[in-house]
């Protein structure tokens, strides 16, 4: 699957999430973050090829679009998942491609309200 992120342009930030270790930063670099359904990562993820092990399996991400509204993406599937992160921040853009090994999944879309 692939898609193109439309976030803020002013101050951009990109989209941050995926899982609790995924970078020292909260906004996600480029690279590639994998999610396998195991625990402690040994070794640590760094978005660099080949992807390395995140603690468990929390696909989801969100991000401030470009109308300053928030929004965030959750990938229902228990299957191993590459997410490769590539930031365009010149036009205020993040393009995702998600791999995923198998299995039946399902892409749940949440929306709300930034601040006035």
């Amino acid at each position: 699957m692939s898609a193109t992120v439309h976030v803020a342009e002013e101050n951009y930030k990109g989209i941050m999430g995926l899982s609790d270790i995924v970078s020292p930063d909260l906004f996600l670099k480029d690279g590639v973050y994998s999610l396998w359904n195991r625990g402690v990562p040994d070794p640590k993820a760094d978005g660099k090829a080949p992807g390395k092990n995140m603690y468990g399996s929390n696909p989801f991400y969100m991000a401030r679009a470009n109308n300053s509204n928030w929004f965030g993406v959750f990938h229902n599937l228990a299957a191993a998942q590459d997410h490769w992160v590539q930031n365009d921040a010149a036009n205020g853009k993040v393009y995702i491609r998600t791999f995923a090994t198998s299995g039946v999944g399902s892409i749940y879309f949440f929306t709300g309200i930034g601040p006035e």
